[in-house]
């Protein structure tokens, strides 16, 4: 008996090293899939708004409303990194998300597939923002309160197997 044993351990061993095999390629077509749509996500952010832009509106938006006035955002990442972009205060802020997800470097370490893996956390005054809220809301910069020269986001990645939050990176 010795033998059926031993085949059937070794019959074992095969189907182990091939469930192996197959979840590898599966992250590695993940994380292809992550660039393609990072890189497609690129190609179609809105384009960033020059410094010229930014300060000859500033003049002329002190007067009247902020379609023209830029902020700065800082999007601090889990890993000690930043992203840094300026967009227009009336923009949509699904901008912000676009272009955390646009960013091949950052959706690959950081694993992130769509926009409900992570959030952006803003600590003063202290508020949550998610893809959906953005969406569902309307939010632009400025209804958001992002509307300082410079303002800091903090991305933090969302563990949906657990349901908690994970805190570092």
């Amino acid at each position: 008996m010795p033998s059926e044993s031993a085949e059937a351990e070794a019959e074992r061993a095969a189907e182990e090293a091939k469930r192996a095999e197959q979840e590898q390629e599966r992250q590695v077509q993940r994380a292809l899939d992550r660039i393609k749509r990072a890189e497609s996500k690129r190609t179609q952010l809105v384009p960033e708004p020059s410094e010229e832009q930014q300060t000859s509106t500033s003049t002329t938006d002190a007067a009247g409303g902020g379609g023209g006035r830029c902020v700065r955002v800082l999007v601090r990442l889990p890993s000690g990194g930043q992203l840094v972009r300026r967009f227009r205060v009336s923009d949509p802020l699904e901008h912000v998300f676009d272009y955390v997800e646009s960013d091949v470097d950052t959706v690959s370490s950081l694993a992130i597939d769509d926009g409900s893996s992570y959030r952006l956390m803003m600590n003063y005054p202290k508020k949550t923002f998610t893809r959906d809220i953005a969406l569902d809301q309307g939010l632009t910069f400025e209804s958001a309160g992002l509307v300082g020269r410079q303002e800091a986001l903090f991305l933090q990645m969302i563990n949906h197997d657990e349901g908690e939050v994970e805190v570092g990176g």
